[in-house]
């Protein structure tokens, strides 16, 4: 255990994933790392780096939550890799890379804690426009593959479903931080954004759970918590629809 201890603590230092640093909230104190590796609840997730010249990214501790996929109690996955529309996958993927460094940019190293909302509220702005463009590509997919009996309710490794599931989170979690100016949403979304880049993009780093995509969402329900509690909206099987007056 007091390995273990020792390992956990190692792991507090933050730095970003991209070119700049994504340390947008400062790490639990000493005491309560202690007191959650002793009761078994806090795992650590390492630093990695694709180069010597790649982006420098962080570790840090994260509980573990509940497991949740709308798609099959049982988690149970088949590894069958989506043939993309190759220029949609391009868009794809620019969308992530650029709005994931947008956000280790002006909430990375403490900035999180001085926002700049007429320049957050621009950007989400302009982020829910694009994924009201990206999502009827999305819907396109996933109509195409049912249609070729390509899914199932059981979900595959590169699941469009799931990559719905969080442009849809992305579009509530930016409404909701930038009409209350709650800097809350802003980390959120950044992180599912941070995972997304994992993912999508390849970035090497740790993973905070907040992404449904391949196999992600571990700790998805801080996330429909967080957009049930501040919003007019409700989550049902992990899509969020507002509340029936």
């Amino acid at each position: 255990m007091k390995k273990l201890l020792m390992v956990v603590l190692s792991l507090i230092a933050l730095s970003g994933c991209g070119s700049s640093a994504s340390g947008e909230e400062t790490g639990p104190s000493e005491e309560k790392i202690k007191q959650e590796v002793e009761a078994g609840k806090t795992k650590g997730l390492g630093v990695e780096s694709k180069d010597a010249d790649s982006k420098h990214l962080i570790g840090e501790l994260e509980k573990t939550g509940p497991v949740f996929h709308p798609f099959s109690t049982e988690m149970e996955y088949i590894e069958q890799k989506v043939k993309w529309n190759p220029e949609v996958k391009e868009q794809i993927s620019q969308f992530i890379d650029t709005n994931h460094e947008f956000f280790n940019e002006t909430l990375g190293w403490g900035k999180y804690k001085n926002v700049n909302w007429n320049q957050q509220k621009e950007r989400a702005d302009q982020i829910i426009e694009e994924v009201t463009v990206l999502l009827p590509k999305i819907e396109k997919q996933i109509q195409t593959m049912m249609e070729e009996k390509l899914l199932t309710d059981v979900a595959i490794d590169d699941d469009p479903r799931d990559l719905k599931l969080d442009f849809n989170m992305i579009q509530a979690l930016l409404e909701i931080a930038t009409k209350n100016q709650d800097v809350q949403g802003l980390i959120y979304a950044h992180r599912v954004f941070h995972d997304l880049d994992v993912e999508w993009n390849g970035c090497t780093s740790h993973k905070f759970g907040m992404s449904a995509y391949y196999h992600g969402g571990e700790n998805r329900p801080v996330l429909y918590e967080y957009v049930e509690d501040n919003s007019s909206y409700i989550v049902e099987e992990g899509w969020i629809v507002k509340k029936p007056h």
